[in-house]
This record gives C-alpha cells, sequence and structure tokens, in this order.
C-alpha cells in the first residue's frame, strides 16, 4: 500500500530523503500547473513552484489535526503565486498566449490531429475565459476544477467562508458558461 503524504513527511522528518523525493513527485505537476495558471507566465510558474518545495521542505510540514497535506501544499502555493503577484503591482487578469500557454498535461495519442487541433482551439478559449474571471474567482475554480479539491478544502486554502467559496464558484462557472457559449455552440452546429 502507498504510504499517505503524512507519513512521507514524517519519514522526511525522520531523515529519509527519498520521501521527500516521493513527496515532490507527487505534486511537482499540480503545484507547476496551479502556479501556471494564476501567474500566467511559465518561468514564474516555475520560480514559484521550486519557491514552493524550498518551502515544504525546509519547513517540514507537522500535521495539523483536519488540515490535509495538499490542502497546505496548495496554500503555501497560492501564498506565493500572490506575492508574486503583488510584487508585479497588480493582481489582475492574466492572459496565456503561445509559449506561457503550454500545457504540462500529456497530450492524447489516439487523437487525430484534427481532434488535437479542436482540443488545442479549445483550451486556449478556456484558458482565456478563466483569465478574465475576478481573480477570486480565477482562483476557486482553477483549484475545484483543476486539482480537484473540495469545497472545505478551498475554503481553508483561500481563507473564505464555505459559503463564498460555493458562490465564488457558481459565479465562475456561470460566467465561463457565457463567456463560451458561442464556440459551444459553433461546435455543437459542427456535429
Amino acid at each position: 500500500m502507498e504510504p499517505t503524504d503524512q507519513e512521507l513527511m514524517m519519514a522526511f522528518q525522520h531523515g529519509d530523503e527519498s520521501a521527500a523525493r516521493r513527496i515532490f513527485e507527487r505534486y511537482k505537476r499540480r503545484v507547476l500547473n496551479f502556479s501556471l495558471r494564476m501567474l500566467g507566465n511559465r518561468a514564474e510558474a516555475e520560480d514559484a513552484a521550486s519557491e514552493v518545495f524550498v518551502a515544504v521542505f525546509s519547513n517540514k510540514y507537522t500535521a495539523q489535526e483536519g488540515v490535509e497535506f495538499s490542502t497546505w501544499v496548495f496554500t503555501v502555493t497560492r501564498n506565493r503565486c500572490l506575492s508574486e503577484l503583488r510584487k508585479r503591482g497588480r493582481i489582475a487578469g492574466v492572459s496565456m498566449h503561445g509559449e506561457d500557454a503550454q500545457r504540462y498535461d500529456v497530450e492524447d495519442e489516439r487523437a487525430t490531429p484534427d481532434q488535437q487541433s479542436q482540443e488545442t482551439e479549445a483550451a486556449e478559449l478556456v484558458r482565456e475565459a478563466i483569465a478574465g474571471l475576478s481573480d477570486d474567482q480565477r482562483e476557486v475554480i482553477i483549484l475545484r476544477e483543476y486539482e480537484h479539491l473540495s469545497y472545505d478544502q478551498i475554503s481553508r486554502i483561500t481563507g473564505h467562508s464555505l459559503s463564498s467559496v460555493k458562490v465564488l464558484i457558481f459565479r465562475a462557472r456561470e460566467m465561463l458558461k457565457a463567456r463560451l457559449a458561442c464556440f459551444f455552440n459553433e461546435e455543437e452546429a459542427r456535429s
């Protein structure tokens, strides 16, 4: 059976360096993707992710009652991204085009070139629509839809009440539906 994150961190605290590598492997893609979606710039996202792991391993997470390791990691990541955005002098929507729009997810090799092209176009439209959300909405929708965190985890990470998180996600989804409706209506018409 695979050890839990907490078990790995306990092993790391007791000197097992391989446990830190396993934690890093579990979270590197998720932390990097979240940072990229928040910051909109690949180089800054990579820097932020590196700093997150330095913080995670230098602080050697101590289990807190009722707080999952993943929640703690995303809280550290969120705070690092917000610091970077503040340093830029703004916390505003980001636009991800060109190289910065590169995804870290593996493409489906079974998809035809036409399907891949349509998926790339759809992904770009979704990224742009998400970038146009308010900061709070963008943050919670990324945590929910891309990181698959629970409403409760998102509440702990962002500091918003559970009801506020639900409202933010609902409003973000409604805005995304409205912004993407014309694209998906075109797709239905082609079918």
